[in-house]
Formats: C-alpha cells, sequence, structure tokens
C-alpha cells in the first residue's frame, strides 16, 4: 500500500461517520463490570427464574476460567470486560403508541416506520429499533417470521422460551 492510500485510509477511519444518530433516551444502565453480583441483578431485573440464574452463573463461572484464544494471525488490544457495562434498558415500558416516548416516535419517523407498525412495536419499544431481532412474534409485520411462531423454538432465546412458550419442557 502506498503512503498516500495509507493516508486516505486513515482519514477515513478517522471521521465522523455523517449517515449515523442517536436517540436519546433515559435508561436504566448498571456500572461497568462483570462478576456474579452483576449476572445476579441482571437476573433479578429480567425476573428470572431460579434455575436460570444458576445457569447463568455456571456460564460465568466456566467463562472466567477460559483464556482467549490467539490463534488468529491478528494484533489487537487486550479487551477489558471489566470495562463494559453488560444492562442497559429503557427506563419506561409504553403500554400503548401514546406513552412511547416522543424521542423514539422520531427515530420511528426518521427511519420511515410506518404509524401502523409503530403501534405493533410499542411494546418493545427501543427493543424492538435498536435491537431488531425482538420484535413480537404474535403481532410480527416481518412475514418470515410468523411461521415460527407456531411451528420452531430452537432459534429461540432462553427468554422467549420461558416467558412466551409456556409448554416447553424447560425447567419450571
Amino acid at each position: 500500500m502506498s503512503p498516500s492510500e495509507s493516508r486516505a485510509i486513515e482519514r477515513l477511519a478517522l471521521q465522523q461517520y455523517e449517515f449515523g444518530f442517536v436517540t436519546p433516551v433515559e435508561q436504566d444502565t448498571i456500572p461497568p463490570g462483570l462478576d456474579e453480583d452483576v449476572v445476579r441483578l441482571i437476573s433479578a431485573k429480567k425476573q428470572e427464574p431460579g434455575w436460570l440464574l444458576e445457569w447463568r452463573l455456571a456460564a460465568l463461572r466456566h467463562w472466567q476460567g477460559m483464556k482467549e484464544p490467539r490463534w488468529a494471525n491478528l494484533t489487537y488490544p487486550a479487551i477489558d470486560y471489566q470495562a463494559i457495562s453488560y444492562y442497559s434498558a429503557p427506563r419506561q415500558t409504553p403500554r400503548s403508541l401514546d406513552e412511547v416516548d416522543p424521542e423514539i416516535r422520531r427515530t420511528y419517523d426518521r427511519l420511515g416506520i410506518p404509524l401502523e407498525e409503530q403501534a405493533a412495536l410499542s411494546g418493545v419499544a427501543v427493543d424492538a429499533v435498536f435491537d431488531s431481532v425482538s420484535v413480537p412474534w404474535e403481532s410480527s409485520s416481518v412475514p418470515s417470521q410468523r411461521p415460527f411462531a407456531s411451528t420452531l423454538v430452537w432459534y429461540a432465546s432462553i427468554w422467549d422460551l420461558w416467558y412466551r412458550l409456556p409448554t416447553t419442557t424447560l425447567p419450571r
């Protein structure tokens, strides 16, 4: 790579992304760090059953004993896992479109989400827009997701299995 190409790439990498935007929403965010207390706090916030908390704690203990793989020929700074906040959720949980934060409504409009879809998303407000995976199965406007609601569960998150599908074989 020539020096001028290298400088051009560096200029592009350092410039501010002009097409992005941020929607300021009141958040409930826990302080950075990851340990058993953090896992317990997140589990309590999500009102998870005890067996799921124990499963998550076992997973954390297993992860803590693992070493990061170094088989790839890559050079990057070490990841400081204690500098990351592992939970953030909007403080407001709207029950109708009228209760959705006006900033989120402006974001819906900016993204071109039709009013009918905004109403369908109002129960999962921020999660639906920023996560894009958490569209409710029963009201999904994504045609490819509708058939999965009643036929497949192997791809579902543990939360979906527990709270949306009470007939699953997960321990209760």
